[in-house]
């Protein structure tokens, strides 16, 4: 026996409503099977017009998608809702919003494997409110051309997004991506809960202004929150993990739950993998600030792995100089982008800024550089990370500092700095670079056998640790990623200058002889002038 399909009903008061200008339409409680149609070159339940509300009753309204509604396999073109100008390249649909109607997928009878749940595309205004999109199942990545990434919410190129209380659940099935954002601008997450999914609870790419405010990830089995490449993002008071982070399994496996943590999204069938985090900060390109604040990350280990509560990642892009005109610097190849203004970079010995940029090849930096300078590497550096409060314990490493592309630390972490409340309880995971701090930066005298666990770092840095003392009118950067206060003892002649992280040699901090002790800021600089060198002890701020 066929359903009634109460998709030509749902989809003819949306039509109408926006033909008479009507700007919102109400359900009654209860669940509203509904079929799908093609529509351009998607298949969808429900098209969003401009202008219009979908509103239920406080509880009880669910838009189920009817059995066999989906057929085509591995495909991105099945959606449960999309807005009219989807696939538009120019303009914007605008003011679209979704409050107390829950959708399920109803995967388990579907012929579909992959089914993407509401999908706005190049939208302003949108706000979903009490909103649950569930069960929407996924394969995972599109890697090697048999997987398709879905999302249960998905924002692409849109402006001033507001997702309130809302939740996506996928107990049970494969599934791939709880909510995400790409090249949107404006968005913000509040009391959000996503449950179960295989790939990722929320990602974030290329996109600005985004926050995360009291947000919550269970059951993922590889990122709890996954940032790529963002302009300005926030996480706070938000979850990833807890005790039940191990319980779903990837849909390869034969067995029943619970499943390893590490049989992610990234393997093929039955294979094993141990690169799972609660927090991964990829700023390899995008981004001039990061930050969490009180969040908490824990569970995510199998024991074995280096599955992360928290993973800073960078790889850092570098080019040739060419030309050098007061500040206005050329280089070799292509390096630059218009979002990276304000990024910091290092050149010739020093941190600078970008001030304008002018090409791919061409910026302005806030200080000329001194000297000859043609020929000389520039830098860019990270994304400025700031880890305030919160706790990172219960996981294989608790803090991870990396770079893509080998699994060195040096340029991820420069600019990040941790404050003194976080807690990262010591674990034993230490025999590996990937609990090491340091180097953080250009000062490459640190090297990964000689680094020390992240968690130790905060209680003291030891003499084997720190750097050795310059030679005189030399600049050391501290590469930890928090404040340090340095002990000078002896020598003659001797002057200590400190600058903070983005000017040019002037003494921020002021300036002490021996003996006596400068605080230095995580990336700041320190610069010794004496007749006969001092000691020093470098000490934790916390």
């Amino acid at each position: 026996m066929t359903a009634i399909d109460n998709r030509p009903a749902i989809q003819g008061a949306i039509d109408a409503a926006n033909a008479l200008g009507i700007k919102e339409i109400r359900f009654q409680a209860g669940t509203y099977v509904t079929y799908a149609a093609a529509y351009s070159t998607m298949v969808t339940c429900i098209v969003m017009r401009n202008d219009i509300r979908l509103v239920g009753p406080s509880v009880g309204t669910t838009i189920k998608v009817a059995n066999g509604t989906f057929t085509s396999m591995i495909s991105t073109k099945n959606r449960i809702l999309i807005n009219d100008g989807y696939n538009r390249t120019t303009g914007l649909d605008k003011n679209m919003g979704i409050e107390n109607i829950t959708f399920d997928a109803n995967p388990s009878n579907q012929p579909a494997d992959a089914i993407q749940g509401l999908v706005f595309t190049r939208v302003v205004n949108v706000k979903l409110r009490n909103v649950a999109a569930n069960n929407t199942p996924g394969t995972g990545t599109m890697t090697t051309g048999d997987f398709v990434e879905s999302f249960a919410i998905l924002f692409s190129v849109c402006q001033n997004v507001d997702v309130d209380n809302c939740s996506t659940t996928a107990t049970g099935i494969a599934s791939a991506s709880g909510m995400g954002d790409a090249y949107t601008t404006d968005i913000s997450y509040r009391n959000c809960f996503v449950d179960g999914f295989r790939a990722q609870g929320y990602a974030s790419y290329l996109s600005s202004n985004i926050s995360y405010t009291n947000c919550k990830a269970y059951n993922i089995q590889s990122i709890g929150f996954n940032q790529e490449q963002c302009f300005y993002a926030s996480y706070t008071t938000c979850i990833a993990g807890g005790t039940t982070v191990k319980k779903l399994g990837d849909g390869f496996e034969t067995g029943v739950a619970p499943y390893t943590l590490d049989q992610n999204r990234a393997g093929a069938p039955g294979a094993l993998q141990s690169e799972s985090y609660g927090f991964r900060m990829l700023n390899t390109r995008g981004g001039n600030f990061i930050s969490l604040i009180n969040c908490t990350a824990t569970g995510w280990s199998t024991g074995t792995g280096y599955n992360a509560g928290l993973l800073i990642q960078g790889v850092p892009g570098q080019a040739t100089v060419t030309a050098v005109s007061s500040n206005t610097i050329t280089v070799s190849t292509a390096l630059f982008e218009k979002h990276m203004e304000t990024r910091k970079v290092f050149f010739f010995g020093l941190v600078l800024r970008i001030k304008q940029y002018i090409s791919p090849t061409q910026v302005v930096l806030n200080n000329a550089p001194s000297g000859s300078s043609v020929g000389q590497t520039i830098t860019v550096l990270g994304a400025e990370v700031a880890v305030i409060g919160g706790t990172y314990v219960g996981n294989d490493v608790n803090i991870r500092f990396s770079e893509t592309a080998n699994g060195l630390i040096r340029y991820a972490c420069r600019t990040t700095r941790i404050d003194a409340n976080v807690n990262y309880s010591y674990n034993a995971r230490t025999a590996t670079p990937y609990t090491l701090i340091g180097p953080c930066g250009p000062n490459v005298q640190y090297t990964q056998a000689s680094g020390m666990p992240v968690d130790a770092f905060l209680s003291s840095i030891t003499l084997a640790n720190q750097p050795s003392v310059p030679s005189s009118g030399s600049l050391i950067f501290n590469d930890f990623p928090f404040d340090v206060i340095i002990y000078l003892s002896g020598g003659t002649g001797v002057t200590a200058s400190v600058s903070g992280t983005d000017t040019y040699y002037n003494a921020q901090y002021g300036s002490v002889p021996s003996p006596g002790q400068v605080r230095v800021p995580a990336g700041g600089r320190i610069k010794l002038v004496y007749s006969s060198a001092p000691t020093w002890e470098w000490w934790a701020n916390n």
